[in-house]
């Protein structure tokens, strides 16, 4: 039997996001471009929310992977390659007053039992996504709009839903940093690994595998464009 989230996916989210030209795939629905970078919607769930008070507890999560990080993610050994850890996310989208968890005001709960509660629930995701989010997704397609946009994510303090559609947690330019070597911007990677609040060059040299082989990827990857060697611009 599938189970109440299934249902409403299939009822009643996933004919209005195929209209919007995205694909499912089991609770993830998707949407590409021509260069490769792609918009994911992920509904998820945790064991931890799931403790018999007779609901679905879960999480409607929008994120973008674009190209980049997927080749970035090919280079190491370990990962899931259509992880929302490795992409760039947008805030978890807020269940109406009806749908709210008692976990949080970003968890979704359906009572499992209620058909028409599932299918109201569906509806109330599907409305909370379509137009906005998918309008944001589409926005975010554009590389030049997703580059504003992460360096805008990444400022300190950091934006919070009302000010950016992006809702990164690491910071310390590693996004932006791989996008614009992904634009051949050898002059805007040296600048901001010379940004004394990112620390890559100092992490490298210390030793950590991450920044070590974020900066082999950022290498090979502005050769790749044509771009000029970042030893002509670093001391």
């Amino acid at each position: 039997m599938a189970s109440a989230l299934d249902t409403l996916l299939t009822s009643e989210v996933a004919p209005p996001m195929r209209a919007a030209g995205y694909k499912r795939k089991g609770r993830r629905f998707i949407l590409e471009n021509d260069r490769g970078d792609r918009a994911f919607i992920e509904v998820s769930t945790s064991g931890r929310l799931v403790l018999g008070d007779g609901y679905r507890h879960f999480w409607v999560r929008p994120w973008m992977m674009p190209e980049p990080f997927t080749d970035k993610w090919r280079a190491r050994t370990v990962g899931d390659p259509l992880s929302a850890g490795d992409g760039l996310p947008l805030w978890d989208v807020r269940p109406p007053a009806a749908f709210v968890s008692r976990w949080g005001d970003d968890v979704w709960a359906v009572p499992e039992g209620d058909p028409d509660q599932v299918a109201e629930c569906g509806r109330a995701v599907a409305q909370a996504l379509v137009p906005s989010v998918v309008e944001q997704q589409r926005r975010l397609l554009d590389r030049a709009t997703l580059l504003q946009e992460t360096r805008r994510a990444d400022a300190r303090p950091r934006p919070d839903r009302q000010e950016s559609p992006l809702g990164l947690w690491r910071g310390f330019g590693g996004e932006v940093l791989t996008l614009l070597a992904d634009a051949g911007d050898t002059a805007g990677v040296a600048e901001l690994l010379e940004d004394g609040e990112t620390n890559w060059l100092v992490l490298r040299d210390q030793g950590s595998r991450f920044a070590t082989d974020l900066l082999s990827w950022v290498d090979r990857r502005l050769e790749v464009r044509g771009a000029p060697s970042l030893t002509d611009y670093l001391p």
